[in-house]
């Protein structure tokens, strides 16, 4: 896969890392403005992206973090308080701020799971449940649980097991049930963590052993798991496939970010990836067909592969 020269769409004004989804062809991103405000700015064309405007309601005191269906987006946020936070975007607006629970430190990541209920194959049912996992703030890993008016809501609680993190995991779920957690240790490694549809937490297990800072972002893109994350030289790294690239380009050479990075899709094929640089701008390529010589290759294959299905 071939990578795109980088863009620094300016834009200064905001702080952390920013989170990125492209829902029904707009692609949204979203950010903590130096006021904590909640700031996004959007492109339709793949190309051009808007200025920052404010989601009105939010005051936040973490990096956002996006999640989305096929027809909506979640946002969730650590507020003023010290509590989870989680707004909706669903047709062409967002709604207000909702209190989920707390108190925690850090991101909050968070999933959907849409797992089928009834065995009628005439009449199927569904189970969507909105999954939110958080650091507490003694460091402890915390899940919690909105089942909406039928799955009801299950509250922040541990579950166990806790590893010396560097960063809040990121998550990732499967329709069956299964959870996946991505966690960068304190030394930098990602290690995996699996919930089972069997309804248990399997172990820690390493899974690559690059030299990372803070959390990473992951998302299965074309049937395969995509991650990225913030190199010990400050660039953006990129796994997919077992494949780990340096996002750079010879001729405009990958710049120093400052936070973790997020990957995003348009569409079957395509990458994109979104940074704030050093200077406070936000930064982003975009892969483009074949490889080119843009990237560098790392000899760095997983030491246990994702979890099968993953």
């Amino acid at each position: 896969m071939g990578w795109a020269k980088w863009a620094d769409l300016g834009g200064g004004g905001f702080q952390g890392a920013p989170a990125a989804w492209t829902l029904q062809g707009v692609t949204h991103v979203v950010a903590r403005g130096n006021g904590n405000e909640v700031l996004t700015r959007t492109s339709s064309d793949g190309a051009t992206f808007s200025g920052w405007t404010s989601i009105p309601g939010g005051t936040i005191t973490s990096s956002p973090t996006l999640f989305g269906t096929a027809s909506s987006l979640y946002l969730a946020a650590k507020g003023t308080d010290g509590m989870a936070y989680v707004a909706r975007y669903l047709n062409g607006a967002w709604t207000a701020f909702q209190r989920f629970g707390g108190p925690i430190d850090g991101e909050v990541s968070l999933v959907t799971t849409r797992v089928r209920i009834s065995t009628v194959l005439s009449s199927p049912r569904y189970q969507t449940t909105l999954h939110l996992f958080a650091w507490s703030p003694d460091r402890r890993i915390l899940w919690g649980r909105d089942g909406g008016s039928t799955g009801g809501i299950l509250p922040f609680a541990p579950i166990g097991g806790d590893m010396a993190l560097s960063a809040a995991p990121a998550v990732y779920g499967l329709d069956d049930g299964t959870l996946v957690l991505a966690g960068t240790s304190t030394t930098g490694q990602v290690w995996w963590r699996t919930f089972s549809t069997a309804g248990s937490w399997g172990p820690w297990q390493l899974g690559y052993k690059s030299t990372l800072l803070g959390a990473v972002n992951v998302r299965r893109l074309d049937g395969a798991l995509s991650m990225v994350g913030r190199g010990s030289e400050n660039h953006v790294h990129y796994w997919e496939g077992g494949t780990h690239l340096v996002v750079t380009n010879q001729n405009n050479p990958s710049p120093s970010i400052a936070a973790p990075p997020v990957i995003d899709s348009r569409g079957p094929g395509h990458r994109q990836v979104f940074g704030r640089s050093a200077a406070g701008s936000l930064v982003w390529s975009q892969s483009v067909g074949a490889p080119t010589a843009d990237v560098v290759v790392v000899v760095d294959p997983p030491v246990l592969p994702m979890p099968s299905g993953i």
